[in-house]
């Protein structure tokens, strides 16, 4: 006869969504410990995987989150079942130029999330993403355009956390607007605005 485990007693640590109930639900139907483990793999590969392979929330406040475009996709439109967004994490940036200055950094992030039937938001990592800006490009005087943007296209994509990170430089001396957003497939961001100001150092 097949030996039924008294899972009451073992100390294994499953999902915390709807975990008491699994535990509950295993120990009245008495399975076997091979079915029992069978459930917990299916039910933490359900919480790390959504329409685009979503993230753990919670990474971003772990600092878990982590880089690998070699598997990045498009982005989709949203569905009756799932709405996707993605916005930047600050719609705007305040750059200040040094007297020295023949260029200054600057960062955008932005955030792409999906959102089910039942209001839960989660990131969406692995989109590759297009950027496009305004005020930023420049041009010398052999006609060489450059973009200025630092972030190499092998990263450009949302990492775990569902987050993407432009890196730019702005050029100095400034006393002008600039502009960046991003798009993904149909999915395009809202525009983060760039302030860039001079300041003085009596160099």
């Amino acid at each position: 006869p097949r030996k039924t485990i008294d899972y009451s007693k073992l100390n294994i640590i499953v999902p915390s969504l709807g975990s008491e109930l699994l535990r509950s639900t295993m120990r009245r139907l008495g399975q076997t410990k091979t079915t029992f483990f069978l459930l917990i793999t299916i039910t933490l590969a359900s919480c790390q995987n959504g329409s685009f392979g979503s993230a753990n929330p919670g990474d971003a406040e772990k600092g878990q989150c982590s880089l690998n475009c070699g598997k990045a996709i498009i982005g989709s439109n949203s569905s009756p079942d799932t709405k996707f967004k993605l916005e930047p994490v600050q719609t705007s940036a305040a750059i200040s130029c040094r007297d020295t200055d023949t260029q200054a950094p600057g960062r955008a992030q932005f955030i792409a999330t999906e959102t089910d039937p039942d209001e839960n938001v989660r990131p969406v990592p692995f989109l590759s993403m297009n950027i496009v800006s305004t005020g930023i490009t420049t041009i010398d005087a052999a006609g060489t355009i450059t973009d200025n943007i630092i972030t190499s296209p092998e990263e450009r994509c949302t990492d775990t956390c569902g987050i993407f990170t432009v890196d730019y430089l702005v050029t100095c001396p400034g006393d002008y607007n600039a502009s960046i957003y991003v798009h993904s497939g149909p999915l395009k961001s809202a525009v983060h605005t760039i302030s860039v100001t001079n300041i003085s150092t009596g160099e």
